[in-house]
């Protein structure tokens, strides 16, 4: 009975039998076929010019076009979905690579010369240079400071591994033989001030003529004669010090300015360096 015509038909003639001769026929038809709509709304939603109420019941509400206004979250929510959402990843990453190391290894895997071929997709390369470009919100120096100070950095005084951590700032125990982060970072850091310092030295130690601010770096014992000792200039040495060798000028300064609360004090420096060049 898809028809609506054919439902009201059928009322209309149920209605007949028991209501052949009563003047109000058309009421009760009208009735009786809004209350087989409202058993069978689907069916049909008929308007009823002449008892406009009589079927409104069946006629649903009309639709709200006020958007429901979505609660502020607080940062404590933001933080906790973003976490159980870390904690999905990490679960496919276990199942998928083994350990987070051997991931971010992958992740940060580059070819070793510009001939070689890159084996990346254009996703995963992308995605990489912009990290290490700095063209992220998040720096690389944000997240090697979130590791520095991880509460699970460094081993604890109880740890059977305490000793690591007179490990750190060494300059003769490679980092990867280092397991806790913090002191391997520390020595990591010291080996390649090490490696920067030992380099500069050999620059400061070597005669460099064609520098715009040479000054003789080794001077023979029997070449030296007194104009070389009157054109002794403190302040040309310390320009081709800073010139020369930034990494081992800014240390030195550093060190021979004195500190207040754990900052600089800018008084002196340049009488310290003069000192220290001579």
């Amino acid at each position: 009975m898809e028809n609506p015509s054919d439902l009201k038909i059928w009322v209309i003639a149920d209605c007949q039998t028991e209501y052949r001769n009563t003047e109000d026929r058309s009421m009760v038809e009208d009735l009786l076929f809004a209350e087989a709509c409202r058993k069978a709304p689907y069916l049909w939603n008929p308007p009823s010019c002449r008892y406009p109420f009589s079927s409104a019941f069946v006629i649903p509400p009309p639709p709200s076009n006020r958007r429901t206004r979505k609660l502020k979250r607080t940062e404590d929510e933001i933080l906790q979905e973003n976490l159980d959402n870390v904690a999905d990843a990490l679960r496919q990453i276990g199942s998928t690579f083994g350990s987070l190391g051997d991931f971010l290894m992958l992740v940060f895997w580059s070819r070793e010369k510009k001939t070689d071929t890159d084996h990346r997709q254009p996703g995963h390369r992308d995605t990489v240079a912009r990290l290490l470009s700095g063209r992220n919100n998040v720096k690389v120096a944000h997240i090697i400071d979130a590791i520095y100070n991880h509460r699970s950095v460094q081993p604890s005084w109880r740890s059977p591994r305490v000793n690591e951590r007179d490990s750190a700032f060494s300059l003769t125990i490679h980092p990867t033989s280092i397991n806790f982060a913090r002191p391997s970072m520390k020595a990591w850091a010291a080996q390649l001030c090490a490696v920067q310092a030992h380099r500069d030295i050999k620059t400061l130690t070597r005669n460099d003529p064609d520098h715009p601010e040479y000054a003789p770096a080794v001077l023979s014992l029997h070449d030296i004669t007194w104009s070389d000792v009157m054109n002794y200039s403190p302040e040309r040495t310390v320009a081709t010090f800073r010139a020369c060798t930034v990494f081992l000028y800014n240390f030195f300064e550093h060190v021979s300015v004195p500190h207040k609360d754990g900052k600089p004090v800018h008084g002196q420096a340049h009488t310290d360096i003069k000192r220290l060049a001579s």
